[in-house]
């Protein structure tokens, strides 16, 4: 999910995109008209000349410049059209991780994998690659969490890294778990997420935190968000085996947890039955007006502004 310059809402999931009018909450629909197993919109992005960029699993990237929407593929010169994070600068510069294979289960994932930006003509490939998760640092710097499944082994080769604009520095945390989501808070502070442990990563520190979920319940954690006065939301959904979208799919798994949030202190549980809209989250995105948006898999999104749930779904 993203809410853009103007406040509005997008989402992007397995049908398309859509656009949330904040004046009106009505719904503009850009629906995939391929294969939706390979069109998937795993990120939404808005650069600096106010265009909507929508990256795919498949069918690499979309911009949307209020009116028309242009792909770029690798017939256009991408490096892959399988694209698996994105994240924006302060500048509006949109960088990205993409392959040119879908992943198999095997290293090829690797070798086709690319750390990608735009200069406004030509993709740039940087150094580094399979990176699963990109955050955007208050200086520009962009961290990255790179999952490698274990190989002969009963842990995770995870770590996260730093880039400075010309080389990846190592930030020295190995959970030896998948990591399944990290953001970046307002003041700075870089938070991560396991299925078993939450950190921060304080006056260059890494602060291990346990949270409720542990070893209750078999679900993941897809995505995080921190508002401006310090709430740390989580939400959580199943993946299959080893997915690059953190949402994996609508299975016959019933005992997916909703979204936790967390004051410092407290740890608060909320589901279905406090209003919100799917116990599947699969994004979570924080407004100017300090509300939470949190969207589903295929169920709509809701939106908490601190007292009442409210549910947008698509008509």
């Amino acid at each position: 999910m993203l809410v853009d310059q103007s406040g509005d809402l997008w989402a992007g999931g397995p049908g398309g995109v859509v656009h949330w009018d904040s004046d009106t909450n009505t719904p503009t629909i850009y629906a995939i008209r391929e294969n939706p197993e390979n069109t998937n919109v795993i990120g939404l992005s808005q650069t600096s000349d106010e265009a909507i960029w929508a990256g795919t699993f498949g069918h690499g990237l979309a911009r949307f410049d209020g009116t028309n929407w242009q792909a770029f593929t690798v017939k256009d010169g991408l490096p892959g059209n399988y694209v698996i994070s994105q994240t924006i600068t302060s500048q509006g510069e949109l960088w990205f991780t993409t392959q040119k294979d879908q992943y198999r289960g095997d290293k090829n994932w690797v070798e086709s994998s690319h750390f990608v930006h735009s200069n406004g003509t030509n993709w740039i490939i940087e150094k580094g690659i399979a990176f699963d998760r990109l955050i955007t640092l208050p200086d520009d710097s962009i961290v990255s969490v790179y999952n490698e499944p274990p190989i002969g082994g009963p842990q995770f080769n995870s770590q996260v890294g730093i880039f400075d604009g010309g080389s990846w520095n190592d930030l020295g945390v190995y959970p030896g778990e998948w990591v399944g989501a990290i953001t970046v808070a307002p003041d700075g502070v870089m938070w991560f997420s396991t299925d078993n442990a939450v950190y921060r990563y304080v006056d260059q520190k890494w602060i291990k935190i346990t949270p409720p979920w542990v070893g209750k319940d078999f679900t993941s954690v897809s995505s995080m968000a921190i508002s401006k006065d310090g709430l740390a939301w989580f939400g959580f959904s199943r993946q299959v085996a080893f997915d690059i979208d953190p949402c994996g799919d609508r299975s016959d798994f019933d005992k997916e947890r909703g979204v936790y949030r967390y004051d410092g202190k407290t740890w608060t549980h909320f589901t279905t039955d406090d209003g919100l809209v799917d116990n599947k989250i699969c994004a979570i995105t924080l407004d100017s007006s300090g509300n939470a948006w949190f969207g589903s898999f295929d169920k709509g999104v809701s939106r908490f502004d601190g007292d009442e749930w409210k549910t947008y779904v698509i008509p």
